[in-house]
């Protein structure tokens, strides 16, 4: 149980450390990808809510 708490300690670090890094460029990939996952998720979404009303 001891080593998942350390595991999830340095992800949280790493995740914390990769978000903080000022590299505008990092930041602006990670953007478009979050958008574009938002975009297929609400088509995914429209989909299934129109198969369901026909």
């Amino acid at each position: 149980m001891r080593i998942k708490e350390t595991v999830n300690e340095q992800g949280l670090y790493a995740l914390l450390t990769s978000l903080t890094v000022p590299s505008l460029s990092w930041k602006v990939d990670s953007f478009i990808v979050m958008e574009s996952l938002l975009k297929q998720g609400r088509h995914i979404y429209q989909e299934r809510a129109r198969f369901q009303l026909s």
